[in-house]
């Protein structure tokens, strides 16, 4: 139990720091759906509904676009290893 205790203490520095852009990523999508709401909540129900679905809309895209960027990450690096610069 105790080698377990310092094994984790001594990981979650690290982790910490890799988890650190992620979670200000997230709150930048959180404020950015705040901010639209509340610039088009005077304007009525539909103006609402519109910005969710708009909203669902481009995270769905975007969401795409980070999965297609990702795994191209791995093609590309594995060709730049193999010397494959084509």
């Amino acid at each position: 139990m105790h080698s377990t205790l310092a094994g984790l203490r001594a990981e979650l520095p690290p982790m910490a720091k890799l988890a650190t852009p992620v979670v200000v990523a997230e709150l930048g999508w959180i404020a950015m759906g705040v901010v639209d709401i509340a610039m088009v909540g005077r304007l009525g129900p539909e103006a609402i509904g519109a910005v969710g679905i708009g909203s669902v809309l481009f995270f769905a895209v975007a969401v795409f676009g980070i999965g297609v960027l990702l795994g191209l990450d791995t093609l590309v690096s594995q060709a730049y290893g193999a010397r494959r610069l084509e």
